[in-house]
């Protein structure tokens, strides 16, 4: 368990790194591949578990590939089931990334969640894409390419919104 003060930026090195437990955000924070750095060259990696949930107020991500692999992946993400990020209060904002579950969903806001994605990719997921569940709840997505999920590429529930999806993005 790591404790990052609020506002930290933190630099992550090219390469695979790999995670054994959820990460849990609580705190404003920017997490970015070090400069010169693309998305392909620096992946954040989970197996068997959901990779990242966001309760903090305003999270960044810039610039890196996040992978959930493996798992039972039975439940859709309003149930609980697997998912790469997870925001469920506050924002997050992902910028230059690339997002995979080979099992779950891609990105998720639920209950007061909102996440903007900006010029990022969810391709190949194992249920949704993206998916916004709740009346609060809103994805909004900026030049991203949702491609190839096993469902729906995008879901929206119960008053949620995405907006920014043409289909065929």
């Amino acid at each position: 368990k790591s404790e990052i003060l609020e506002c930290s930026t933190v630099y992550l090195r090219k390469g695979l790194h790999n995670f054994v437990d959820t990460i849990e955000v609580i705190r404003d924070v920017t997490i970015r591949s070090e400069d010169g750095v693309v998305a392909d060259d620096c992946k954040l990696q989970i197996k068997e578990k959901s990779l990242l949930h966001s309760k903090a107020s305003n999270v960044k991500l810039f610039d890196v590939t996040l992978e959930q692999l493996l798992g039972d992946g039975s439940e859709d993400y309003w149930s609980g089931g697997l998912y790469v990020l997870l925001v469920t209060q506050g924002s997050m904002e992902a910028e230059k990334c690339f997002v995979y579950s080979q099992r779950g969903c891609g990105v998720i806001a639920r209950h007061s969640g909102k996440v903007t994605l900006i010029n990022s990719i969810v391709d190949g997921c194992g249920q949704y894409g993206v998916g916004a569940d709740g009346s609060d709840a809103i994805v909004d997505l900026r030049d991203c390419t949702i491609e190839a999920s096993k469902f729906e590429n995008v879901d929206q529930r119960n008053g949620a919104r995405v907006v920014g999806f043409q289909e065929g993005d």
